[in-house]
């Protein structure tokens, strides 16, 4: 009886920490996101400040060359390999309506997924 109750603890240990791990690992992934109708530099700057707010971002940036209406985002996401049920995470759909928002024309985004740092 001790026995089987020592398995069932350490089995216990060992799937929490690998869920612990598989957290800390996560996924990581960059979205290109070209749009048009950009008319200033200081409208860019505004709009990547509001994307770096967004969940689970870590990094953006935006291509963009003064006197042109085209851009592009350029979004790093990092987000936990297990998510719980009720927690919101990073979607390009958020991006398109940030972006409607402002009144840019959102054309189709990439998404690429990037390898795990070991």
């Amino acid at each position: 009886m001790k026995n089987i109750t020592f398995l069932i603890i350490i089995t216990l240990i060992s799937s929490l920490t690998t869920a612990k791990a598989q957290t800390a690992e996560g996924n990581k992934m960059v979205v290109y996101y070209p749009f048009e109708g950009v008319k200033s530099e200081n409208e860019i700057a505004i709009l990547d400040q509001e994307i770096k707010k967004m969940m689970n971002v870590s990094d953006s940036k935006t291509e963009y060359k003064a006197g042109k209406t085209n851009a592009q985002l350029q979004v790093w996401v990092t987000y936990p390999a297990v998510m719980l049920e009720n927690e919101k995470f990073f979607s390009t759909v958020l991006l398109k309506q940030l972006l409607l928002q402002k009144g840019y024309k959102p054309l189709q985004p990439k998404e690429v997924r990037l390898p795990l740092d070991k």
